[in-house]
């Protein structure tokens, strides 16, 4: 299981928070949470919002993964560039959700694996749930 984490705003535990900033947790309870199912994780870093480096980080976790979990990118704005990159990769199945928590979600595969996008913001219980839900449905 390959996890990278996307975003101008992201920033490292260690780094001073500042205005507009928000600490890199997502990667943390990822990792936990796919471990509790017997994954093997690796996390790929956080990637500013910049096409081309979101597209190293992929491909770096393609050749080393059998599923990537993106935190981030996943709306519909100018800087959510991850659509763009699956579909340069691969294939997208689904871009947004009906449903909540999941409305902006990228379901998708390159090379015969998957791909899931969130930006996993929600409070605790509901990114656990709907985090178990994905994981079931991967492996």
């Amino acid at each position: 299981m390959g996890i990278i984490s996307t975003g101008n705003e992201i920033i490292g535990i260690d780094e001073k928070l500042t205005e507009g900033k928000i600490r890199e947790v997502n990667s943390h309870l990822l990792s936990a949470l796919c471990r509790s199912y017997g994954c093997e994780v690796k996390f790929f870093g956080t990637v500013k919002d910049e096409y081309d480096e979101i597209l190293s980080a992929v491909k770096t976790a393609l050749s080393e993964s059998d599923i990537v979990l993106i935190s981030g990118g996943s709306s519909a704005g100018t800087k959510d560039m991850t659509v763009k990159v699956i579909e340069a990769v691969g294939e997208v199945f689904a871009h947004g959700l009906a449903m909540k928590p999941g409305k902006p979600t990228i379901i998708g595969k390159a090379d015969g694996k998957g791909f899931f996008v969130k930006r996993f913001y929600n409070a605790f219980g509901k990114l656990e749930k709907f985090t178990h839900l994905m994981v079931i449905s991967f492996a």
